[in-house]
């Protein structure tokens, strides 16, 4: 099963990949909240008692935040 994504589909940094952006921290906490505008978390779906519940992917994806590293970092990094 050896699919090829698109690399900033993967998920996968290389270590080499490093943000050098020089916007300071406060800037940075400030992108990050423009970001948590855009992509909040979703509301958790209450399934309780439902035999079909949503797996660990499925509930780790709704809380998902865009003020969550790397987005605010791969923001600058495509804006620029």
């Amino acid at each position: 099963m050896g699919r090829n994504c698109h690399p900033l589909l993967s998920g996968r940094r290389s270590k080499a990949e490093k943000y050098n952006h020089g916007l300071s921290s406060a800037e940075l906490l400030a992108l990050a909240s423009l970001c948590e505008v855009f992509l909040p978390p979703l509301p958790s779906v209450s399934l309780e008692g439902k035999e079909d519940r949503p797996g660990q992917a499925l509930e780790s994806f709704y809380k998902a935040s865009g003020a969550q590293a790397p987005v605010p970092d791969k923001v600058i990094k495509y804006s620029t």
